[in-house]
């Protein structure tokens, strides 16, 4: 990914890491690990992170795209209106999260 898409591997192993710490996460390991017993570091950290990005795109508590204000001009009436809303509380927990181990 780093190299393809110039996409940092770090800030998600080091919250795969913080995050399930002692997990060792078996289920998100590779097959080619089940038939290799022996535990490595590397196996660890990848089943660790394959587990953090499916949580996160799988699990997250809602959308993670937001617009603070949102305009436009109402199709019946011809007004212009504008919303706007702040993040929602877990919006705020997980950008809290990521620019911790950004």
């Amino acid at each position: 990914l780093e190299e393809g898409y110039g996409i940092n591997l770090l800030p998600l192993a080091n919250f795969a890491m913080e995050t399930y710490g002692d997990d060792p996460c078996r289920i998100w390991q590779t097959k080619d690990f089940e038939n290799n017993p022996r535990l490595t570091r590397s196996a660890q950290l990848m089943a660790k992170m394959h587990k953090a990005i499916s949580i996160i795109q799988f699990k997250l508590e809602g959308q993670t795209l937001h617009a603070k204000t949102i305009g436009f001009i109402h199709p019946t009436t011809g007004i212009y209106v504008e919303f706007s809303a702040p993040l929602p509380e877990y919006f705020e927990k997980l950008l809290e999260k990521l620019r911790k181990n950004g």
